[in-house]
């Protein structure tokens, strides 16, 4: 999946959730997204690219509030800030 300048905001049950697959965003910030348990912003066991993608202020229960991750993350201009309870879980990214 690709989004281009498409924010992912406000969604109650975490922002994105890639089990899997491969995930790239580009000028499509995550920001304001809660998740019950792991992973507000994002919650990947796949592949992710974020270009110029900004992760802040999404909350996630547990861990992982701006990227929980079991797979690959990319980081290209793309800042993880102010997430709770923390940026990114495990450390990976």
């Amino acid at each position: 999946m690709t989004l281009n300048n498409s924010p992912v905001y406000n969604n109650g049950q975490g922002g994105i959730v890639n089990d899997g697959g491969t995930v790239t965003l580009n000028n499509s910030p995550v920001s304001g997204n809660t998740a019950a348990n792991e992973g507000g912003g994002i919650n990947n066991s796949g592949t992710v690219t974020l270009n110029k993608s900004p992760v802040s202020g999404n909350t996630a229960s547990s861990e992982g509030g701006g990227i929980n991750n079991a797979g690959t993350v990319t980081l290209n201009k793309s800042p993880v800030s102010g997430n709770t309870p923390d940026q990114c879980s495990p450390v990976l990214c």
